[in-house]
């Protein structure tokens, strides 16, 4: 979650900037002292929107799946 401003009322609104579905066993997987955590996010189910030239934008939130 982070203050996005909404250009058109100029109000910030707090919305998701990263939605993410982690599994466990992948997760605990993972070689934390060697990962990048952005490039990390393409072994799971996830919504973010980043650029370089305007940083993070608001996301859908990955909706949960119920067992």
């Amino acid at each position: 979650m982070d203050e996005i401003l909404d250009t058109s009322t100029g109000r910030t609104e707090t919305l998701p900037i990263l939605s993410v579905r982690f599994d466990k066993a992948l997760l605990n997987s993972l070689n934390f002292d060697a990962i990048d955590c952005s490039d990390s996010m393409t072994n799971f189910e996830h919504q973010m929107k980043f650029k370089k030239t305007q940083g993070f934008s608001a996301v859908e939130k990955t909706q949960l799946q119920h067992q």
